[in-house]
């Protein structure tokens, strides 16, 4: 992971805390050495892989809340990857939201969308029931607007 500046690594960086520490201190040799993250092109096509996967998976018997939770995924992963490249590198489940949709000209109307497609995440981690019928209208127009985001944060990772 660190080979390759995980992201991961990034965000045990900025907001891990050692609970037990090797007398060498190893983890935070290796933490301070961590170079730039090198997978971002890889990353993306697997975002936009999803959303083609959840675009597939409409046409037969789906779950739209659980599509949505999969595209909600989605767009925080790029977002998260999208406030590395404007070195504010932000891994919470609403900031990455508020800390770069600015940058790319998002309204704070269009980050609390986003942060309420969201929800279907949420849910679908805590086991909730779905909710009642969500046209399929509604997923396209979500994998929509992630592939957009996704798009957005591809330019801004070839100006870092």
């Amino acid at each position: 992971m660190a080979s390759y500046g995980s992201l991961f690594l990034h965000h045990l960086k900025l907001e891990g805390r050692p609970l037990l520490e090797s007398p060498n201190q190893q983890m935070r040799h290796l933490l301070d050495s961590l170079g730039k993250y090198q997978r971002a092109g890889r990353e993306l096509d697997s975002f936009r892989q999803v959303l083609s996967d959840v675009e597939s998976s409409l046409e037969a018997d789906h779950s739209a809340p659980f599509e949505l939770s999969v595209v909600a995924t989605a767009a925080r992963h790029a977002a998260i990857l999208g406030c590395y490249f404007t070195g504010k590198p932000t891994f919470g489940r609403d900031a990455a939201f508020w800390q770069l949709f600015p940058s790319l000209g998002y309204s704070s109307d269009v980050t609390e969308e986003f942060i309420a497609l969201y929800r279907y995440r949420r849910a679908d981690d805590q086991g909730e029931p779905p909710e009642a019928e969500i046209p399929e209208a509604e997923v396209l127009d979500w994998i929509a607007r992630v592939r957009r985001l996704i798009d957005q944060v591809e330019i801004l990772g070839h100006g870092s």
